[in-house]
């Protein structure tokens, strides 16, 4: 069984998410600033305010986004830099529960082993493209939210079904 995730409350393998669950804790959790957003900025209790939100909170991974060992992947910092915390998150995932399968590397590598993945988030996408004049070499493969799944193929060499 190949097992892996990331959920909020701090969850970070399944074990804690069983732990978080059983003890009926939530992952949900009021901003500060360290989260990149000023709450103060933006908090406004009627959710029909222009440029407010009525939440004072949400729930968030715990883990910096940033963190990320490109190399171990086979990228370049540069690319790194501009891919989507959301790619940088499921090939790490990705890979933990293949690790945690207990099987070895040998029997992934190269398989024939489709990856399936549905997102719908573009919000990494819409701040890389802020500035067109200034545009990475790698912002339309690192920010598509259509080539996750080829980008879990592509670092550990998964030939899909055929």
């Amino acid at each position: 069984m190949l097992l892996g995730c990331r959920w909020p409350g701090g969850v970070t393998n399944p074990s804690q998410l069983w732990d978080l669950l059983a003890e009926k804790r939530s992952g949900y959790r009021r901003f500060k600033e360290s989260d990149r957003i000023n709450p103060d900025g933006f908090y406004h209790p009627n959710g029909q305010r222009s440029g407010c939100a009525p939440t004072e909170g949400a729930y968030l991974l715990q883990e910096d986004p940033k963190l990320f060992d490109h190399s171990f992947f086979g990228m370049t910092a540069p690319e790194a830099t501009v891919i989507d915390p959301q790619q940088r998150k499921m090939l790490e995932v990705v890979y933990e529960a293949f690790e945690s399968s207990g099987e070895p590397w040998d029997n992934f590598y190269g398989s024939k082993t489709g990856v399936f993945v549905g997102n719908f988030n573009f919000d990494h996408s819409l701040m890389q493209s802020r500035d067109i004049d200034d545009a990475s070499p790698y912002s339309a493969t690192g920010t598509s939210v259509s080539i996750i799944s080829n980008r879990i193929n592509y670092a550990l060499n998964l030939q899909g079904p055929r």
